[in-house]
Parts: structure tokens; C-alpha cells; sequence
């Protein structure tokens, strides 16, 4: 009677502790925090599109990030190139990025000095960049903007042959992405273009 007793306390004292730790957590690894990533794993199992559209999203933030200092330049380009390594239209911000830096028309002239020893000049890169982009979202107007500057261009950019009537068809498709998303910068830029192939 006393041995069944006794292990009963210490089912109750180990059904106890089980509960407890597992309510509570431990000090290394609270089960709260188990159950979230567990959640989070299984929403990233049952929808890995999800998973890769956040990858390339987050890789491309981190990338740009980095450029803007010399020390992780080269860090940047390798995630710009993780991110477009993950394909699909969240790629597509990485593939622009990357082709500025490659026609050294990037915004900030600080990022292109930092990547000057990283990358060469190459306008005929930053094309083929700009045009993945836009296989893989056609509205993706920035690089339509790119693409028809390089055929208003020609020689001067040195990436294509000068195709004005390849410009004015990125130009004017372009354009009506870009006001659709109500990018008023871009908008105008399309629009000084057009004007000036009329």
C-alpha cells in the first residue's frame, strides 16, 4: 500500500513537472517560443512560395543596404544574386538593382563608387538584366524605363542598336504601369521621353 502510494505522488509530482515545463518552458528554450517557430515552419511547409517570396524580398533590402557601405559592397552583390537566384516577380527588384550597378546609372553615386572595383561596366549586362525582369513581370516599369532608354541611346549607351520604335513601345507601356501604381516620378520621366521621340 505505501509502495503504491509512493508512486502515485510521483506520478503526480512527474505529471506536474511535465505540465509545468511544458506550459512554462525552460530557461534555454521556452515552449512558447517552440510553438510559434513550430507554427511558422509548417505555414512555410504548406505554402513555400510564400517562404521564397520573403527570401528574395528580404535578401534584396539587406543587399541594398550593404552596398551603401564599401566594407559590405560585396556582400550586397552576393545577395542581389541569392535573390535573383530564387526566380519569380519577387526577384525582379534585385535583377533592376543589379543592372544599374552594372550601367552605372544606380541613384547614389556613393554605391557606385563603392562597387566600382566589384563590378565592370556593362551596359550590355544591365540590358539582359532589365530584360529578365521584365519576362518576369511585364509591368515592371523601371526596367521598361531602362530598356527604352537603352534604344532611344543606341551607341551612346552601348548596350543595343538605336530602335526608336522599340523605345516609344517600353515608353509607352511603361508609362501606364507607372500611373496606375501612382509613381508621379516615374510618370514624368516616361512622359519627358515620349515627348522627346514625337
Amino acid at each position: 500500500m505505501m509502495i503504491g502510494a509512493a508512486a502515485v505522488a510521483l506520478f503526480i509530482i512527474g505529471g506536474g513537472y511535465f505540465a509545468y515545463s511544458h506550459f512554462m518552458g525552460s530557461k534555454d528554450e521556452p515552449a512558447q517560443q517552440e510553438e510559434v517557430s513550430t507554427s511558422s515552419a509548417t505555414q512555410a511547409s504548406n505554402n513555400p512560395a510564400q517562404a521564397e517570396t520573403g527570401d528574395a524580398k528580404s535578401l534584396t533590402t539587406a543587399a541594398i543596404s550593404d552596398l551603401k557601405s564599401a566594407g559590405t559592397a560585396g556582400q550586397g552583390i552576393d545577395k542581389l544574386n541569392q535573390a535573383i537566384d530564387k526566380g519569380g516577380k519577387e526577384s525582379v527588384e534585385a535583377l533592376y538593382t543589379l543592372a544599374q550597378l552594372y550601367g552605372r546609372v544606380y541613384k547614389d553615386k556613393d554605391v557606385l563608387a563603392n562597387v566600382e572595383n566589384l563590378l565592370p561596366k556593362d551596359t550590355k549586362k544591365a540590358h539582359e538584366l532589365n530584360e529578365k525582369a521584365v519576362a518576369l513581370d511585364a509591368t515592371y516599369y523601371p526596367s521598361l524605363y531602362e530598356l527604352g532608354c537603352d534604344y532611344m541611346a543606341g551607341d551612346a549607351r552601348g548596350a543595343v542598336e538605336r530602335d526608336i520604335d522599340k523605345a516609344k513601345q517600353y515608353f509607352t507601356s511603361g508609362v501606364e504601369y507607372a500611373r496606375q501604381a501612382g509613381d508621379v516620378g516615374f510618370t514624368e520621366r516616361f512622359e519627358i521621353r515620349i515627348t522627346s521621340l514625337e
